[in-house]
C-alpha cells in the first residue's frame, strides 16, 4: 500500500471523504496507471496529507508548485 489506512475511528462519510482522495491521489501519482508512483518522495508525503484530509487539493497544489519552483 503506498498510502497510509484512514483511522478506525472515522465516520461512514469520512471514510467516503478518504476513499474519493485516495483514487484522485492515486491517480496523481500515477499509481493507479502504472501500478508504482511515478512521482517523488516529497509529491508522495504531500500526496499522503491530501489523502489523510490535512490538506485541501488546492493547498496540495500550490505546495507542490513552491516546491518545484525551489528547485
Amino acid at each position: 500500500m503506498h498510502f497510509e489506512a484512514p483511522p478506525g475511528s472515522m465516520s461512514v462519510p469520512d471514510q467516503h471523504a478518504w476513499a474519493k482522495r485516495l483514487i484522485q491521489a492515486e491517480y496523481i501519482s500515477g499509481i493507479s496507471q502504472e501500478g508504482v508512483p511515478l512521482v517523488t518522495a516529497a509529491t508522495m508525503q504531500l500526496l499522503q496529507r491530501y489523502v489523510m484530509g490535512e490538506l485541501s487539493l488546492p493547498e496540495f497544489l500550490a505546495l507542490q508548485t513552491q516546491r518545484l519552483r525551489g528547485w
